[in-house]
């Protein structure tokens, strides 16, 4: 993820599996579950949490 752009391009995905953080190990999106703007949001704001990592587990809704 090199831009807004890659970020904005994960919205109306679905992760095909959990998205866990990666410190605790706590599911902060569910395997299936629609990827939304507000989703998004919190992972941002998820200390150690690389979006574009997560990227590469979704698949198009």
């Amino acid at each position: 993820v090199n831009s807004l752009q890659d970020i904005e391009a994960l919205v109306g995905r679905r992760a095909e599996q959990n998205m866990l953080h990666p410190i605790t190990g706590q599911v902060l999106v569910e395997a299936d579950k629609l990827i939304t703007r507000s989703i998004l949001k919190q992972l941002e704001d998820t200390p150690s949490f690389k979006v574009g990592e997560a990227f590469s587990n979704t698949s198009k809704a």
